[in-house]
């Protein structure tokens, strides 16, 4: 029989919702909902829900897991969840993990990404396509962070947790760090990733790209904000609607809006 894979997400009590509507994509697009079993990581008290007859398991995480950690604005408590989650895992007896940022959307079958997973030896990630991140840290390629596909007894066995919160301490690296853990992994990790096709986690200009297994809404206005305006808005605010959801309105968002009808009528 084979082991079912296990779907990581991390998320607190604000963000819970927009896990939802991710999870609930991700559950109507495979064929078989026994190949997985789905995990929510927070700090915050959060318990177990149903989504779609599966049990979504909550895993709280103490507080003073950070302890002795660099906090600042790129580097902040939720950011090493990422870093915890494999060995958790691996614990109870998981071997592959899919993570998942909360800010995605899954828009077609992906039973092909459950084998991807079933036959990752390392870690695979998705291409950033950005030159000048690699060129700050100096590393040939740079990978967007936000879907990861882990070997969990390879991430135990190399002690990749250890060696990651040793890199998120260094001061030399603290210079360079622009998407907080997102550098780090590509700093330690670069030269053991695994290729994965970008329809997996299109972002930024990829989203535009037909044929896309997930949508990664990677950029500052997220589809539940009022002024976003971009690809595949309109099927996640169906979304939204199906789960009585409203979109998000702050003073930021109206500024936002309005500092983009004058570009527009000045454009014009």
């Amino acid at each position: 029989m084979q082991q079912k894979i296990s779907i990581a997400l991390s998320s607190d009590k604000n963000y819970l919702k927009y896990s939802k509507i991710l999870i609930s994509s991700f559950l109507v697009n495979i064929s078989l909902k026994s190949r997985v079993d789905f995990f929510l990581f927070t700090f915050d008290e959060i318990d177990d829900f149903q989504l779609e007859d599966i049990t979504v398991k909550v895993i709280k995480l103490p507080k003073d897991l950070t302890n002795g950690l660099v906090l600042n604005k790129h580097l902040v408590q939720e950011t090493y969840i990422r870093f915890y989650i494999p060995n958790i895992l691996n614990s109870i007896g998981y071997t592959k993990t899919i993570y998942l940022d909360v800010d995605m959307l899954v828009l077609k079958n992906i039973d092909s990404l459950l084998d991807e997973a079933s036959n990752v030896n390392t870690i695979k990630m998705v291409d950033a396509f950005d030159e000048s991140l690699a060129l700050n840290l100096n590393i040939p390629k740079y990978y967007n962070a936000g879907l990861l596909i882990i070997n969990l007894n390879w991430w135990v066995e190399n002690n990749v947790q250890l060696d990651l919160v040793r890199y998120a301490n260094d001061k030399s690296l603290q210079k360079i760090i622009l998407f907080s853990d997102q550098c780090i992994i590509n700093k330690l990790l670069h030269n053991s990733v695994e290729e994965l096709s970008f329809t997996y986690n299109a972002h930024g200009s990829l989203s535009n790209y037909n044929n896309i297994h997930i949508i990664h809404f990677s950029g500052s206005r997220k589809p539940w904000h009022l002024s976003y305006n971009g690809p595949y808005k309109i099927k996640y605010r169906s979304k939204m609607k199906i789960n009585s959801l409203k979109l998000k309105v702050t003073i930021r968002e109206i500024l936002k809006l309005i500092k983009d009808y004058a570009s527009s009528i000045f454009t014009y």
